[in-house]
Order: structure tokens, then C-alpha cells, then sequence
């Protein structure tokens, strides 16, 4: 299928690649079908809606925050048919600032998506920043 994109322009994309969200997103509880696509040269993805022009910036927590940690709860186990840890892929969205150094990652509301069903869920943490500075060095150094 092919897919219109912000940041790409037109894309052609395979149903396989799609993330099915049941629940949707906070705020975005329409928006349920989304695809990661990797932005070249960066450790940062577009998650981009299937339906929509709506993007996210998002990227892997763990590349940046090694003590990064929280427990899924049985219910988003269930809905997301988790039977093993290495089927779990983690995310969390970006808020990219024109002064790349001053942007923020989303860390208490990251979005769990089981790599072999394709099914995504956001949770809500209580103990993580929801602005949480995501350079803690030069920018550059991610980069490249």
C-alpha cells in the first residue's frame, strides 16, 4: 500500500510493517494503525500513522537510559499477547526542539509493541518524567 508521509513524502509499505494499537494512543484513541520508519543517520524513528498525517518522533529508551525500567502490567500482557520478553520492543516519544539539545524524551508514557503479533499499547507510568532531557552530552555524539 502506499503511504504519505511528512517526512518521506510517499512511501510504499507492506501490511506486515503495520502496528495495530486496539486501544489507540492517549489522546489519539482513533488513531490505531502506525509503521516505524527509521530516520536515516539518527537513533530516532518516525511513527507515522497509517490513516493520518499524524507523526511521532520516537526512539529506543535503552540506547540512551541503560536504568531505564518498569514492569508491564497483566492486562497490557494480554492485550498485547506477550508470552516472551524478546517479543517486546519499547519506544518512547520524542519532543525534538529547533536546539536539538534542549529536546525531551517522553519516559512515563512509552509504547510497548510486541514485535511478533504487531500489537502496540502506550502505558502510563507514575515514576518516570514525562520531559526527561534526552542529552546528557553533545547531541553530535548520538548523531554519528
Amino acid at each position: 500500500m502506499k503511504l504519505a508521509t511528512t517526512l518521506f513524502g510517499e512511501l510504499e509499505i507492506e501490511q506486515k510493517q503495520i502496528v495495530e494499537f486496539p486501544l489507540g494512543l492517549p489522546g489519539f484513541a482513533d488513531e490505531q494503525r502506525f509503521v516505524f520508519l527509521p530516520i536515516p543517520d539518527s537513533p530516532f524513528f518516525s511513527m507515522q500513522s497509517v490513516t493520518s498525517e499524524l507523526q511521532f518522533f520516537v526512539m529506543n529508551p535503552f540506547e540512551l537510559f541503560k536504568d531505564y525500567e518498569f514492569k508491564i502490567p497483566g492486562s497490557s500482557i494480554e492485550l498485547l499477547q506477550l508470552s516472551e520478553p524478546e517479543s517486546v520492543a519499547t519506544w518512547v516519544i520524542l519532543t525534538l526542539k529547533d536546539e536539538l539539545a534542549n529536546s525531551t524524551a517522553n519516559m512515563q508514557a512509552p509504547i510497548i509493541v510486541n514485535s511478533q503479533t504487531r500489537i502496540g499499547k502506550q502505558l502510563v507510568l507514575e515514576h518516570y518524567q514525562m520531559r526527561q532531557p534526552i542529552f546528557t552530552m553533545p547531541p553530535l555524539a548520538l548523531l554519528g
